[in-house]
């Protein structure tokens, strides 16, 4: 069975990117986050987005109803998709890449090979070619795949709520039922001439028949009245020709019927006509149903069902939603011509930002040099500063010394000689250290004098140059606010264009829907008025056939009755009753003859038909194994999921008749007690009985398919919303056990401890998956 491993897409949806491999034979949620718009949760994250790349890669088709160019992220021209798959049992892979562009056709490589070596790239003539070539490789139908494999809500219709005739298609398609019906007509074209011989075996027997009917009654006449002598020949004759009058009268009056039968077979064949083209012409039920009724009613055929009811309230309801689709409609062009506009305008903005910030990088580095120019300049003046300081502090303490020395100088009265007490203080040298020392404390405070006046400059221009530094930074938040408030308005109006585009998908989901319910109500009109004109065409068909016998019959009869009169104008009356039991010998020969082909003929029929019977018969079985299996499956998997539901089948029965009656019914039981139809239940519990018959669909698909095919892989994108969160761990739990490899596409409702879990998000129109 072959295995989806990686998903790989560039410039898809919202996503620039996407690389993600699958956890195989686990249930993986995907959740969503939409980090531009709080209000929409997860919803617009891109979730979708990872399905379409799985359901374009392998089909080549988009989930909804938009051209692939739509596909392609907005801003971009072209677009890829890679799948990497493999497959264990055959021990090979194969990956498929498509290239999508708008401007051109799409792009179709595929390689395939064993596991570990070079793999050999396949080619095909188109693009169709391309896409038959991955189904048959996988041993699957696209139905098959966006029926039991990819499930999303813009295709998926319940097999439970699908029309019985779709019902039978797909219950056909699991049996191989087609090739049934393809031998069973081999069959009829065998019988259409055996039957055609049948006929005028039947036709020649019942000629015969009324000859020896009038040959019995004739002998029967002339034997009494030869014994009474009441009649003469004359008269004989002459009852002779008025019983074949007679029988010629009725021969014209069976004639006529046949006529009458033939015209009336010729009305229901053409009404046949009318019914077909009826079916395929645009009116709606009420128009059909009321067309079907007066026609019946003039051919004299049952009623119908009445239809016109359900035909008015769908009617009403559709056009309603037609009416606000338009309106969503036109909300959506006016959302996307604001949108645009929003969008050329907040591009000029940010090209003018873009302007601003270059330059404001460059001011920006040229202020902070200048200030760090004058810091470091004020910094050097004040290291100088403090330097002087200590400086002057060391030559404060030499004056200070010099000055004590100097202070017990003694002047002699009379000589004026200086003199201290020390002898070792040479006074004049003092007095020059203590001039040159206040010197240089006096260039010292000039100089710290100086250094503060330029400190002073420095600081002043300092200021200066913050200031110009605060205003350009004010302007880059004047900038930003701008941007800001021009990015919230322009997520605002996409926000607003999504929710309008959401809602109009919406309303084309609920009219699809509804025109889907239309559509088979419709159907089941047409089936009943065909299985009644059915029934009136074989009923006046069994009663020309039997026409047809009478007549053949009269004419034999007249036949005799003009042999007789032959006879007897030839003829004594002994001899006649000779003759007429002579013939009466050879005619009951003929006859027995004519019987005995007749039998063989039949034998011959009969066996064909019995070769017809055992392939309708093997249909129903094969059929009914089919829905026997799909019954059983289903049920496993409810009881799996924890649901006290049950469903039961009712397959295909062959009628006395030898016809199929292949309508498919189904009823859901609680405790063994027929609980009612399908949509009686809640959307809950028939979220649950749809995945369990999703499961079965899936698994019976698989089995179906040849050895090494098939597909482990079921995708179920917003298909459990009704579930509540008990339900969905209930059904997760079974899912994991069954180790089946699904991607649950879904808004919350699941337990936060959920191992299997990848969440996509979004942020500045981006999707992206966390690691």
């Amino acid at each position: 069975m072959w295995r989806l491993d990686t998903v790989f897409a560039q410039n898809l949806c919202a996503f620039q990117q996407l690389d993600y491999k699958l956890l195989q034979g686990h249930t993986t949620l995907i959740f969503g986050n939409n980090m531009d718009n709080d209000s929409q949760g997860s919803n617009g994250s891109g979730k979708s987005a990872m399905l379409e790349a799985i359901a374009i890669g392998i089909t080549g088709e988009t989930l909804r109803k938009i051209k692939m160019e739509e596909i392609i992220n907005d801003a971009a021209d072209t677009a890829c998709i890679k799948l990497t798959m493999s497959n264990d049992s055959s021990n090979e892979c194969m990956e498929i890449t498509r290239e999508l562009s708008r401007k051109s056709a799409q792009v179709i490589k595929i390689s395939m090979g064993t596991k570990g070596e070079i793999l050999t790239n396949i080619e095909q003539a188109t693009v169709a070619d391309y896409n038959k070539f991955i189904l048959e490789t996988l041993g699957l139908t696209k139905d098959d795949i966006f029926a039991n494999f990819i499930l999303s809500k813009h295709k998926y219709l319940s097999f439970l709520s699908s029309s019985d005739r779709d019902k039978k298609e797909i219950i056909n398609r699991f049996s191989n039922g087609v090739m049934v019906d393809e031998s069973i007509a081999a069959l009829q074209n065998d019988m259409s001439p055996v039957q055609t011989e049948l006929q005028n075996a039947e036709t020649n027997v019942a000629v015969l028949n009324g000859k020896v009917d009038t040959l019995e009654e004739q002998i029967n006449n002339a034997i009494t009245e030869s014994t009474e002598q009441s009649q003469k020949k004359a008269e004989r004759i002459a009852n002779w020709r008025n019983a074949i009058t007679e029988k010629r009268a009725y021969i014209r009056a069976q004639t006529e019927e046949s006529e009458a039968i033939n015209n009336l077979l010729d009305q229901l064949d053409k009404q046949d006509e009318q019914l077909q083209d009826l079916e395929q012409s645009a009116k709606n039920i009420e128009e059909c149903y009321q067309l079907i009724t007066k026609q019946y009613a003039e051919l004299g055929l049952s009623t119908l069902q009445d239809y016109v009811t359900l035909s008015v309230d769908n009617q009403k309801k559709l056009l309603s939603l037609e009416q606000e689709y338009k309106h969503v409609q036109k909300q959506l062009t006016a959302c996307n011509k604001k949108l645009e506009a929003s969008q050329e305008s907040f591009d000029k903005l940010k090209n003018r930002y873009a302007k601003f910030n270059n330059e404001y990088d460059k001011k920006t580095d040229k202020i902070q040099n200048s200030l760090n120019k004058l810091l470091e300049s004020i910094k050097t003046l004040e290291q100088t500063n403090d330097d002087l300081k200590k400086q002057r502090a060391q030559l404060d303490k030499d004056i200070a010394q010099l000055q004590s020395q100097l202070a017990g100088v003694i002047v002699c009265p009379q000589c004026q000689y200086e003199f201290t007490l020390r002898g070792d203080v040479n006074i004049e040298e003092a007095k020059l250290k203590l001039q040159d020392r206040q010197g240089e404390v006096q260039d010292i405070l000039q100089t710290i004098s100086s250094n503060e006046q330029e400190i002073a400059t420095y600081s002043v221009k300092a200021k200066e140059t913050r200031k110009t530094q605060t205003e350009l930074a004010e302007s880059k938040a004047e900038w930003s606010s701008q941007i800001t408030e021009a990015q919230t308005q322009l997520d605002q109006l996409t926000r607003e264009t999504s929710a309008t585009n959401n809602r109009l998908h919406d309303l084309q989901d609920q009219t699809n829907a509804l025109q889907k319910s239309i559509e088979t109500a419709r159907t089941r009109l047409f089936d009943e008025a065909y299985e009644v004109l059915d029934d009136a065409i074989k009923q006046h068909e069994g009663r020309l056939k039997q026409v047809q016998i009478n007549i053949d019959n009269a004419n034999g009869a007249i036949q005799s009755y003009e042999e007789s009169i032959r006879d007897i104008e030839h003829a004594s009356e002994t001899n006649m009753i000779e003759s007429l039991k002579a013939s009466k010998v050879k005619y009951q020969k003929e006859l027995a003859l004519a019987i005995s082909n007749k039998e063989q003929i039949e034998q011959k029929l009969n066996a064909l038909k019995v070769q017809e019977s055992i392939f309708v018969e093997f249909k129903t079985h094969l059929a009914n194994t089919k829905i026997d299996a799909l019954s059983h499956i289903t049920n496993e998997f409810l009881e799996a999921i924890g649901s006290d539901i049950r469903i039961a089948f009712s397959g295909f029965t062959v009628l006395k008749s030898g016809k199929i009656r292949d309508k498919i019914s189904i009823s859901l039981l609680r405790d063994g007690i027929d609980c009612g139809s399908f949509d009686k239940f809640s959307e809950g519990e028939k979220a649950r009985v749809n995945l369990a018959n999703i499961l079965a669909m899936h698994k019976l698909t698989n089995v179906t398919c040849d050895d090494d095919k098939g597909l482990d892989l079921l995708i179920l994108d917003e298909i459990l919303e009704a579930t509540d969160e008990q339900g969905l761990a209930n059904i997760f739990d079974a899912l994991n056990q069954l180790q089946i490899t699904a991607l649950v596409v879904s808004h919350g409702n699941i337990a936060e401890s959920y191992p299997y879990k990848t969440v996509v998000n979004k942020l500045n129109g981006v999707s992206y998956i966390n690691d």
